[in-house]
């Protein structure tokens, strides 16, 4: 499946007889049709030889260890939403391929699986053990402007990224990778961060998932889609995780539904629960 470095393979292990939308693209990068990044930036590019080195830049502001993983002290701030955006090197440094700080931006490398579930349809689970930190993958799609993702019907697949001036979002309804069939935990077992490795002026970060601990051979992967998703998909089908701490629950649901915070005709609009997507 797709244009990875490692295969990914598609399973229906179920008897609905369910495959992909034919009119589904897969694609490894962001497509910006649009070109919204066109300008090119020499200002954070080092001149490192074949690796950066102990007195550049980019290895002074690198989060990643020996190994290519994140720190653990990363990965507890990611997680908490207080790491900020990852900077990599870029096309216009002069490090190698193997440099430490290049990691995100060679895609994917571990061996991961989309397949069917008969709970909320399709799922990603991986194929071997994910350390604590590893790079799992990146969320691809299509790159449109703020005003543009308003214009959509479908908003399920949208993934909002912000710089300094403007808002954009990633759409991978028609065109996306193996993350757009990762589902919603409330007990994730990914973090998402923002990783900037374009040589362009604007700097628009990438959307990133990593391991938040050890991932276990056959284990599904998940992300938390965040309390502003949930504010408005709550209104059509509550969460279906399983987690101890689901903060999405139908019980919750219908408490919103007494309190009059969704109403009656949101309500008979209830759709079969499932785990969601972006």
């Amino acid at each position: 499946m797709g244009r990875e470095r490692v295969a990914i393979p598609l399973e229906n292990g179920t008897d609905d007889g369910a495959t992909l939308d034919p009119n589904f693209e897969y694609v490894n990068a962001v497509d910006d049709h649009d070109s919204f990044q066109t300008h090119i930036d020499f200002s954070l590019a080092c001149r490192c030889a074949n690796d950066c080195q102990v007195d550049c830049p980019c290895l002074a502001r690198c989060t990643y260890d020996a190994d290519g993983h994140l720190t653990g002290r990363a990965v507890e701030l990611a997680d908490k939403a207080e790491l900020g955006v990852l900077l990599e090197c870029s096309s216009c440094c002069f490090c190698s391929n193997k440099c430490r700080s290049r990691v995100a931006q060679k895609g994917v490398h571990c061996g991961l699986e989309v397949y069917r579930t008969r709970k909320y349809g399709w799922a990603v689970r991986t194929c071997s053990l994910i350390m604590k930190g590893s790079f799992v993958c990146e969320y691809t799609g299509e790159l449109i402007s703020d005003a543009d993702a308003d214009k959509r019907e479908d908003d399920t697949y949208l993934f909002e990224i912000v710089d300094e001036t403007s808002a954009y979002c990633i759409d991978a309804k028609f065109k996306g990778n193996v993350s757009r069939f990762i589902n919603h935990s409330c007990e994730a077992n990914l973090v998402t961060l923002r990783v900037v490795w374009d040589a362009n002026i604007r700097h628009l970060p990438h959307i990133c998932f990593y391991a938040k601990r050890d991932i276990q051979q056959g284990e599904e992967l998940t992300i938390d889609y965040g309390n502003q998703w949930w504010d408005v998909k709550l209104r059509n089908f509550p969460c279906q995780c399983g987690s101890k701490s689901c903060k999405y629950t139908s019980t919750v649901r219908e408490e919103l539904l007494r309190d009059g915070l969704i109403t009656a005709e949101e309500n008979r609009e209830l759709e079969e629960p499932f785990g969601g997507k972006l």
